[in-house]
């Protein structure tokens, strides 16, 4: 009874730090991203009546100048109010400016999504993580083995087997099996130098070759972290290839090689709970996808996005000034939302039956 009570305390504390790293995740990336709009919005001289973190009731507010900054109830959202969303005639309303001042504020909170990552990649490599070092590094050698014998020590870096370049871990299982009772030739980076050493069978690889005489444990990185100034470079390298591999799924996309996975808050809740296991720096790398995922989507041209507001002014250039109406607008958003809504209820029932079964949502 005590053991299961434990269990089910632990399981409880689980569920709460995953839910108040999700809101804190979520929170964050929703302030930067209404941060935009709110400082667009100064800069081109668009009246705010209201920022506010998460949505109402207030919990607390002040004003300073003509804008009221508040904290709210609902911690899942946030809003930058400003003046004239809708009325062209209201003075320094939003509606009254000219093209590049709304296309610049309606854009400005994706942008601010699409930076993030940046940023939070840079503090991810702040801190330890894995590091990928270039070919396999050895572990561990057990004590009056073959490979001991043969002088392989913890730390050495193999760069070769039997003259085959080693790039992952599984290919030095490959080559092992390939030749089981020939000696095994490496070539070894250590302390920076490079050495030939030959393994004399019998020997076996830990998990992989059930054979007397050595056990080795590989791996294709160590912990580490990177300090200072050099962590700007590493974090924009991080984030870029987070983007290119974004833009690889796209290709995949296209080419039918990939598939749309759409997920909701229950999803991405789950997703967090999930990463969360592995550390610091893969929660805010995930967090910085989630942020680059919000900013790609607010730019899609649907009316409620702010990728629908910059298609109105689109629309409205093309068309030499002539707006949509109102009246017009309002129905393409009742629309919008009632899509959005629709798919957000197909998705969170989708993320509830795979939680229900178990299911990861990562893999």
């Amino acid at each position: 009874m005590g053991q299961r009570g434990n269990f089910e305390r632990d399981r409880i504390m689980t569920v709460i730090i995953t839910l108040l790293i999700f809101v804190v995740i979520l929170g964050v990336i929703v302030f930067v991203h209404e941060l935009g709009h709110l400082l667009m919005a100064k800069w081109r001289g668009v009246k705010v009546d209201e920022f506010g973190i998460g949505f109402p009731p207030r919990l607390f507010s002040f004003k300073m100048g003509e804008t009221r900054y508040s904290l709210n109830l609902i911690p899942l959202g946030g809003f930058c109010k400003m003046a004239g969303e809708q009325d062209v005639e209201e003075e320094r309303g939003l509606q009254s400016k000219g093209y590049g001042s709304r296309l610049l504020v309606f854009a400005a909170g994706s942008i601010m999504n699409l930076l993030l990552p940046f940023l939070l990649a840079i503090i991810a490599v702040s801190v330890p993580h894995p590091v990928d070092v270039e070919g396999v590094k050895i572990f561990s050698v057990l004590d009056d083995s073959a490979a001991a014998t043969a002088g392989l020590q913890a730390d050495d870096i193999l760069i070769t087997a039997n003259g085959q370049e080693l790039i992952v871990t599984d290919d030095f299982s490959r080559i092992l099996n390939a030749t089981p009772d020939a000696p095994l030739v490496l070539e070894i980076e250590r302390d920076d130098a490079p050495q030939t050493i030959t393994i004399n069978p019998p020997y076996a690889v830990e998990d992989e070759v059930s054979k007397a005489g050595v056990s080795i444990t590989v791996t294709n990185y160590v912990m580490g972290s990177v300090s200072g100034w050099q962590a700007i470079p590493t974090g924009f390298s991080e984030a870029g290839r987070m983007y290119a591999g974004f833009g690889q799924w796209i290709k995949g996309l296209v080419t039918g090689q990939e598939k749309i996975e759409l997920h909701g808050p229950i999803g991405i809740a789950q997703g967090t709970g999930e990463i969360r296991q592995y550390g610091t720096y893969y929660v805010l790398m995930w967090a910085a996808m989630i942020s680059m995922s919000i900013g790609i989507m607010n730019l899609l041209p649907m009316p409620v996005f702010d990728g629908g507001h910059i298609l109105f002014v689109l629309i409205e250039m093309a068309r030499r000034g002539k707006r949509v109406s109102l009246k017009n607008r309002m129905k393409a958003q009742m629309v919008g939302l009632v899509l959005i809504l629709t798919l957000f209820f197909v998705v969170g029932y989708q993320d509830i039956l795979r939680l229900i079964s178990g299911e990861s949502m990562l893999l």
